[in-house]
């Protein structure tokens, strides 16, 4: 905060949230006038409140929310104070916002430089996000915050509104949404497209143009009222536990929500960790089964080959960028309807590199493209019908001390009372169509708690 402001108010204990809200618009109130500089982040600690349901009674058109795969760390926004969309990651300026500890929401597309379907609009290429205000929850401690780009009257006013707007939590979060699958496409006509696609794939691998490549698809399923994409998300993650948890909300009626398992990069000063995700098998009830499905996942060559081409993307990418890169064994990881091979990669960051050439060069990973990424990208035009739009982009938060972002998979477009839901398998030479579309029946068991009990 520049010199001469206020120091933020402080509570011990913390208060209800309700007065933690009143003492932020005072001292707001108080703020002189400023020349226009760094984000004004005005704090208060409150008592604990549960974000998803703080976040569900807001009124406003924008909302906003991230859960680390921990469970320690979550945050939701709601309002805007500032935005952009810009076409590339190298078009962020965020240096002047990010001088105090606010938090920048930030998503990509998978292809940035695809024009965006209609179900997309809403969203730019690359989307950076200010909430008006904030509820983050950092292990015990919950803190509410107001956000403002300059000390003017007008600024001033708008913050006060929105606390002024500020509703009680939910304490009754309704049902559970309930699903129905739409069947545009008979199932064998599906499975018929898929199988040529894979073999035309197949065949450009064996061909030597490419080595691997990820295909997609997707399933629609509708609800009776208009879905909250807020109760969406709290069953997806009850669901899908230990993973990002994310819902981006621009304009009333159209969200993107998930629960990746894969983190793109976290970076704690100049200290930087990613990771590996590929190959796959589901789990099993059975301790048994899962086991030996796990053996098989980290036995297989197929599974191997495709794991080692991200993890040598990921190799490549960052050195350049650090002063040292380490990489854990390989391991199998297990989540709750699948298990994948995962390599962890951590390093110290040259002084000169910042977020946007980490996005930049990470982004997309072979786990979600492919290699070449130019001719994946061409392949995957070809053979999938549909914009990926963010599926398979970024989702996460940028700040001055830290930022963490996870690749955005497991997700859904939730518009109206409509979702789309996305999952992808990677191709490579061995792999068969069969076994790559049971793959991403699996991962499309994502929405499982969400579908109609005789939806099959």
């Amino acid at each position: 905060m520049p010199a001469g402001s206020p120091s933020p108010p402080r509570f011990a204990p913390p208060a209800p949230w309700s007065e933690a809200a009143t003492a932020l618009r005072l001292a707001l109130r108080s703020l002189p006038d400023a020349a226009p500089g760094p984000i004004l982040r005005l704090t208060a600690a409150v008592q604990p409140i549960d974000p998803l349901a703080w976040l569900q009674a807001q009124p406003t058109a924008q909302r906003f929310f991230w859960g680390d795969r921990s469970g320690t760390t979550a945050a939701a926004g709601s309002g805007l104070a500032w935005s952009a969309r810009v076409e590339d990651f190298a078009a962020l300026r965020l240096a002047p916002l990010l001088a105090t500890d606010a938090r920048v929401w930030l998503t990509s597309r998978f292809d940035c430089t695809a024009p965006a379907a209609a179900e997309w609009q809403e969203f730019g290429a690359v989307c950076a996000y200010l909430p008006r205000v904030e509820l983050r929850r950092q292990g015990e401690r919950h803190e509410l915050a107001v956000h403002l780009t300059a000390s003017t009257a007008a600024e001033r006013a708008a913050a006060v509104r929105a606390l002024e707007e500020l509703c009680a939590p939910a304490t009754a979060l309704g049902a559970t949404p309930r699903l129905a699958p739409i069947e545009a496409t008979a199932a064998a006509e599906r499975v018929k497209t898929w199988t040529r696609e894979v073999a035309a794939t197949l065949s450009e691998i064996r061909s030597g143009r490419l080595h691997k490549v990820v295909l997609a698809r997707h399933e629609d399923f509708q609800a009776a009222p208009e879905l909250c994409p807020i109760a969406v998300l709290r069953a997806l993650g009850t669901h899908n536990r230990h993973t990002f948890q994310f819902c981006v909300q621009p304009q009333r009626g159209v969200a993107f929500v998930g629960t990746s398992p894969e983190r793109l990069y976290r970076r704690c000063g100049i200290a930087v960790e990613s990771e590996a995700v590929a190959g796959t098998r589901p789990r099993d009830a059975d301790a048994d089964r899962d086991r030996q499905l796990a053996n098989e996942l980290a036995r297989s060559d197929k599974d191997t080959r495709e794991h080692h081409v991200v993890c040598d993307h990921i190799r490549r990418e960052l050195e350049p960028l650090c002063s040292t890169l380490r990489a854990t064994p390989t391991e199998v990881e297990r989540w709750t309807d699948v298990q994948h091979l995962r390599t962890g990669f951590s390093g110290d960051l040259r002084a000169e590199t910042d977020d946007a050439q980490l996005l930049a060069c990470l982004h997309p990973t072979p786990a979600v493209c492919g290699v070449p990424a130019s001719a994946a990208r061409r392949r995957i035009s070809a053979s999938e019908p549909f914009d990926r739009g963010l599926y398979c982009g970024t989702v996460g938060w940028l700040g001055a001390a830290a930022s963490e972002c996870a690749v955005a998979i497991r997700s859904v477009l939730v518009a109206g009372n409509r979702v789309r839901a996305y999952a992808g398998a990677g191709i490579v030479d061995g792999s068969h169509a069969a076994t790559e579309w049971e793959e991403i029946a699996t991962k499309l068991r994502v929405l499982t708690p969400l579908l109609e009990p005789n939806a099959g």
